[in-house]
């Protein structure tokens, strides 16, 4: 039976969630109209123009406005009309304690109750801990008209930056959490041929923590591999891919890196521990992915101050900003925690990016801002490669090693070919990967590799 039908649909957040499902439920045929209530975003998003970096999304949302597909609004409202699936895509940042902010979502899901003047299904794609949406109804109750229905159900978003309308448009799954008529409503949005899981609220909101929680883990165990690998003279890389080859375990996730950050897995892991101590349970699990993940950061800067004879003065140009290639956000970005451990240590660090954008709690975080690779690395006693950026693995070492004061070059992310980089004269490191000059692998001998003679003679070893 076919189940897509276009649909009007009012958008709450014209955040990375929010313009993501804009742009591509438009194109999927849907009639959108976008709330944002930040008028310097909404004066933005009318000239067609996206305050964010994602790929093609920017094609898609230009197109979609000049056909009328999406409409702009101020206020829930002024969009609310016609439009019977609200879709909530507001943050919900985590709080000092690690639990995550609900009182945005709370108050734009008490203003769509008290806008609503027909049957409205609420839908929840912010990521919210289980129970969540069973609150929010209960709070669209107390604003909602008398004979005005409301529902909440959960459709939480699996989108990565940098390829959020690839992510949209092929999903691994779409999750529905509800009940009735409300999960016919929301499965309608979606073509056909995308594959749907339908499952209660509770489940629903906790399949997007425990999923990027689970993610977080393979790349903090990723990382322990790594730093096995360095210490035994073997490089991560194979290690790793070999590990990935079971089918059982799969190689994604598996790189080593300076640890995971952006805007959801740090947000989730600490939303998971948060959510298992508020039933009295322990997250252990999660909690050791955590504290691997900031081990591997002060790993880095142990290995380069030995390296270079101590950080104290030494310039490190640290070339990459963003949390990941693709995407100029910044939150909670590795590279960023690097520069500030690298700092505390004395070094001058002089951070190059081609896209990120700082917020003001970040910019002490480095020395300055290069404006090419050239001014970072000028004068540099090492360089960092802080994030994949593809301009960073097309570097001439050699060109490198002239404008350097220094000799150190550390790869935090697998880009670089990093034997070229010995041959130039470097003393070339990575996650997973030692340099053999300066030390020397540790190699393990079990204690007891001498045979019994007695029980060889009595016959009982083969």
């Amino acid at each position: 039976m076919k189940r897509f039908k276009e649909s009007t649909i009012l958008i709450v957040g014209g955040g990375y969630v929010g313009l993501t499902a804009a742009g591509c439920f438009a194109e999927l045929g849907h009639r959108i109209h976008l709330v944002e209530k930040d008028l310097d975003r909404l004066s933005m998003l009318a000239k067609g123009e996206i305050p964010i970096y994602e790929p093609g999304l920017d094609e898609i949302y230009e197109m979609a406005l000049q056909s009328g597909k999406i409409q702009l609004h101020q206020t829930v409202e002024e969009g609310l009309f016609g439009a019977e699936v609200v879709l909530l895509c507001v943050g919900t940042p985590p709080m000092p304690s690690g639990d995550p902010n609900l009182s945005i979502i709370a108050s734009a899901a008490s203003e769509v109750a008290r806008s609503a003047t027909g049957p409205t299904f609420v839908v929840v794609k912010s990521t919210v801990p289980p129970g969540t949406c069973e609150a929010l109804e209960l709070i669209c109750l107390d604003s909602v008209r008398d004979g005005v229905e409301i529902s909440v159900l959960s459709n939480p978003e699996f989108l990565r930056e940098g390829r959020s309308v690839y992510d949209f448009m092929n999903p691994d799954r779409v999750v529905i959490g509800g009940e009735g008529e409300g999960v016919s409503k929301v499965a309608s949005l979606y073509p056909d041929e995308m594959e749907l899981l339908t499952l209660d609220r509770r489940g629903s909101e906790l399949i997007k923590y425990a999923s990027n929680a689970f993610l977080a883990v393979k790349v903090s165990f990723a990382n322990e591999v790594a730093a096995l690998c360095e210490t035994l003279g073997t490089k991560a890389q194979s290690v790793l891919l070999g590990v990935g080859m079971d089918s059982r375990i799969g190689g994604d996730f598996l790189n080593p890196s300076i640890g995971w950050g952006g805007s959801c897995l740090p947000k989730d892991t600490s939303g998971m521990v948060a959510i298992s101590k508020s039933l009295g349970l322990n997250s252990l699990v999660v909690e050791g992915a955590i504290e691997a993940n900031d081990d591997t950061r002060r790993r880095i800067v142990d290995r380069l101050a030995r390296v270079t004879g101590g950080l104290r003065g030494a310039k490190v140009a640290l070339l990459g900003l963003s949390f990941k290639a693709g995407t100029d956000d910044t939150r909670d970005s590795p590279a960023i925690y690097l520069a500030g451990l690298l700092k505390r240590a004395g070094s001058v660090v002089v951070g190059y990016d081609p896209m990120a954008r700082l917020h003001e709690s970040q910019v002490d975080s480095i020395s300055s801002r290069a404006s090419t690779i050239e001014e970072a690395i000028d004068g540099a006693d090492a360089i960092v490669i802080g994030v994949g950026w593809s301009e960073f693995g097309d570097m001439n070492p050699n060109s490198l090693r002239e404008k350097m004061a220094g000799s150190v070059v550390f790869d935090g992310v697998g880009i670089l070919d990093l034997d070229k980089y010995s041959e130039a004269g470097f003393v070339a490191m990575g996650i997973g990967r030692g340099h053999q000059d300066r030390f020397k692998p540790i190699i393990w001998r079990p204690l007891s590799w001498t045979i019994d003679e007695s029980a060889e003679a009595r016959g009982d070893v083969a």
